[in-house]
C-alpha cells in the first residue's frame, strides 16, 4: 500500500527529529522498548490537538498506516506544538521575572528570560506551574546542572542579537517579539549545537590523551 505502519511512523519521526533537531520527543523515543511495537504511543506534544482530531490520526495510523506525505504533515504538526510550548514557557519566564510582555524589553531582560526558559527544560521544571522561588533560584544551579552553561549563555546572546536586529526592522511589532523569535530558533538549534560541543570536547580529550602517551 506504500504506507508506513505505526512502528514505521514512530521510527521515522524519531529519526527525523533526532537528526535534524536533536530532539527526543516524549512518546517517540522507545527508551529500551522494541521499535516493532504495533501500539501507537501517546505523544505528549499532540495533547494540544483537539481530542477528535488526535483520535482520528491515531486510528488512521493503527488501521491503515500513513503515507510519506502524511508523516511529513504529522511531523510539522508536532514541531508546531513544540514551538508553541516553548513560547508559553518563555511567557511564563517573563512573568516570573516581572518583565512586561506588552511593552519593549531590554536586551538584558530578554536574555534572562531566554536563559530561564532553556534552564527550565534542563532542570525539568515547568515554569507555568512552578513557584516564583523555584524559578528564581534555577539560574544559580545551572553551572552544576550543565557545566558548559557559560557557552550556552553566549550562544543565546548570539541568537538574540540576530533576532533583535530583525525585530528592529519592524518597529510596529510589540516588545518581546525578538525573544519569541529567538526561543523558536533556540528550540531548533540547541540539540545540534550541543552535539557539536560534545564532538569538539571529545576531540580535545582524545588529543590530550595522545599528547600524554609515551
Amino acid at each position: 500500500s506504500g504506507k508506513l505502519s505505526a512502528a514505521g511512523v514512530r521510527y521515522s519521526l524519531h529519526r527525523m527529529f533526532a537528526r535534524e533537531r536533536g530532539w527526543h520527543v516524549a512518546g517517540l523515543d522507545p527508551r529500551g522498548e522494541a521499535w516493532n511495537s504495533t501500539a501507537w504511543p501517546p505523544i505528549a506534544a499532540l495533547d494540544r490537538a483537539p481530542a477528535e482530531a488526535r483520535s482520528r490520526v491515531e486510528r488512521a495510523i493503527s488501521e491503515e498506516g500513513l503515507s510519506e506525505e502524511e508523516v511529513a504533515a504529522l511531523a510539522a504538526t508536532i514541531e508546531h506544538f513544540i514551538h508553541a510550548d516553548a513560547a508559553e514557557r518563555l511567557e511564563a519566564a517573563f512573568n516570573v521575572l516581572g518583565h512586561p510582555r506588552d511593552a519593549p524589553v531590554s536586551a538584558q531582560q530578554a536574555q534572562r528570560a531566554l536563559e530561564l526558559t532553556l534552564g527550565s527544560y534542563m532542570q525539568g521544571v515547568d515554569l507555568r506551574n512552578a513557584s516564583s522561588h523555584t524559578a528564581l533560584v534555577m539560574p544559580s544551579r545551572m553551572q552544576a546542572v550543565y557545566p558548559n552553561w557559560p557557552a550556552v549563555v553566549k550562544m543565546i546572546a548570539g541568537l538574540s542579537t540576530e533576532s533583535e536586529s530583525k525585530a528592529a526592522a519592524a518597529p510596529q511589532r510589540s516588545g518581546g517579539t525578538g525573544a519569541v523569535s529567538t526561543v523558536g530558533r533556540l528550540t531548533d538549534t540547541f540539540g545540534p549545537w550541543q552535539d557539536s560541543e560534545c564532538t569538539a570536547m571529545k576531540g580535545r580529550l582524545l588529543q590530550m590523551e595522545e599528547d600524554g602517551t609515551g
